[in-house]
């Protein structure tokens, strides 16, 4: 399905009943990530998943746009105003992004592997990010994805030939399609005033923090600050996993979402 938005449209997809759950991708990846966490819990709630634009099949509009204003319209058409957010890597900095904006649309906050706007790498995620922009800029779109594999899936402890190969596959190609998607000469990427990291404290909705143990430690650091300064969080850290936690133990994760919404919702 598509949502019509002021200057494009995003793609999103719907399955289940119950309390409304959005999850919002990393950015190495798309809505397919969340493949088996929605079988998983679509049981009992109402799933909202979507591509954020420039991923999978949404594109970039030729304008400016906000990846927080795109979720709030996604919530208020197709969650009726209100919804728990699911957000990994990427796709968790939109969900404080979005939360710090309009917090009357978020009842929660899961956070897998979180990044957060104004997070700046200084050690290994930030060596990443050199090799990856000098792949990218060679036009070796092939070793830059496999580069994104090695990275988020295996993590810096792990060797990507040890990870299973379906994961390997799917990852590589999330990652490929969006480095292959058109960027439109007037796109704009519009980003708040004053970047979330330096507004955590003011964060009142429930917020939950997951990590995996394998993860790239700046990482690992990033989810203790988030639990230090956002008020009353919880933060549980997963065992044999890496940034890509909900890829690998959909199943542990999708417990431990439904426990979280389960008790919540009965509060």
């Amino acid at each position: 399905m598509e949502l019509k938005l002021d200057n494009g449209v995003m793609y999103y997809d719907v399955r289940g009943e119950g309390p409304n759950i959005v999850f919002l991708h990393a950015g190495v990846g798309d809505s397919r990530m969340w493949a088996t966490v929605v079988e998983l819990l679509c049981k009992d709630y109402t799933c909202i998943t979507c591509d954020l634009r420039g991923y999978g099949k949404s594109f970039l509009p030729n304008s400016p746009f906000s990846y927080a204003r795109d979720v709030g319209d996604l919530i208020q058409e197709v969650a009726g105003g209100s919804a728990w957010v699911v957000g990994a890597s990427f796709g968790a900095a939109v969900a404080i992004d979005t939360t710090l904006q309009t917090p009357e649309q978020i009842k929660g906050l899961i956070l897998a592997s979180p990044a957060v706007g104004g997070f700046k790498p200084v050690s290994e995620v930030l060596e990443f990010g050199r090799k990856e922009d000098e792949l990218f800029e060679s036009g070796d779109i092939a070793a830059a994805s496999q580069l994104n594999v090695a990275m988020w899936l295996a993590g810096p402890q792990r060797r990507v030939e040890d990870m299973p190969q379906e994961l390997c596959e799917l990852v590589y190609d999330m990652q490929h399609l969006a480095f292959t998607h058109p960027e439109p000469e007037h796109v704009v990427f519009e980003k708040p005033s004053s970047p979330a990291i330096d507004n955590l404290a003011k964060l009142s909705t429930p917020t939950f923090i997951a990590s995996g143990e394998l993860d790239a430690p700046e990482f690992l650091a990033l989810s203790h600050r988030l639990n230090g300064e956002i008020a009353g969080s919880e933060r549980v850290q997963f065992a044999d996993v890496a940034h890509l936690l909900v890829m690998e133990k959909p199943r542990q994760f999708s417990e431990y979402v439904g426990e979280i919404v389960g008790r919540l919702q009965t509060v």
